[in-house]
């Protein structure tokens, strides 16, 4: 659960950390991985990419079909309103 690096920057090394006696007050001051700031960002981050990846996965056939009926019928106005907004709800435009 404690991260070597992080404990580093806190002036402890991990044998020292393992070493503490179980004094809470001690082990509450110190900074777990999961609990950096930068790493909640970037696990933040990478989670909506996720999410957008996950939802292109799942939109994409529409898209095709979409695109197919556009082909077909250049004119059908409610096809091209339906795959412009899923373009954009999915940012591919």
């Amino acid at each position: 659960k404690a991260n070597s690096i992080l404990l580093n920057k806190q002036g402890f090394t991990l044998k020292k950390y393992k070493s503490l006696s179980i004094s809470t007050e001690k082990k509450d001051e110190i900074k777990f991985f999961e609990e950096d700031s930068e790493v909640t960002d970037l696990t933040s981050n990478f989670n909506r990419w996720v999410k957008l990846f996950n939802e292109i996965e799942l939109k994409y056939g529409n898209i095709i079909f979409y695109q197919k009926r556009l082909i077909a019928d250049k004119e059908n106005e409610e096809m091209r309103k339906k795959l412009d907004d899923l373009l954009s709800k999915l940012h591919l435009v």
